[in-house]
């Protein structure tokens, strides 16, 4: 017994779209707005002249992963932007640098030291 596969509505389309612009003008960084509406736009573009609910089902299953992974995506930049490395002084042959990257972890195996 075939199981039947439910369409998407218009308006679940619809939403889906504004949902996926939405979540992209939610990035701080304004190319990454610009790249995140392309990609959106050009994605429901390639995808509007499909006729079969078993196809239209298929797009809006992968569009609707790409904007769960999109959120995903804007919750760990913000987790990461709350965690600012304090800056770091470093004294190299009498001249002091301030490092404000995050921390390199130095291996030392024998006499050679590995960056990690």
């Amino acid at each position: 017994m075939a199981s039947a596969i439910s369409c998407p509505s218009r308006s679940e389309i619809l939403s889906l779209f504004r949902s996926t612009l939405h979540t992209a003008c939610s990035f701080k960084d304004d190319n990454a707005v610009a790249c995140a509406e392309r990609i959106a736009i050009e994605g429901f573009r390639e995808y509007q002249n499909l006729s079969g609910p078993s196809s239209i089902a298929a797009a809006v299953s992968e569009g609707e992963s790409r904007l769960d992974l999109a959120r995903k995506q804007i919750g760990l930049l913000k987790i990461y932007s709350l965690i600012k490395p304090k800056p770091r002084k470093v004294v190299m042959h009498g001249t002091v640098l301030e490092l404000t990257g995050p921390p390199m972890v130095l291996m030392k195996i024998g006499n050679s030291v590995f960056k990690g």
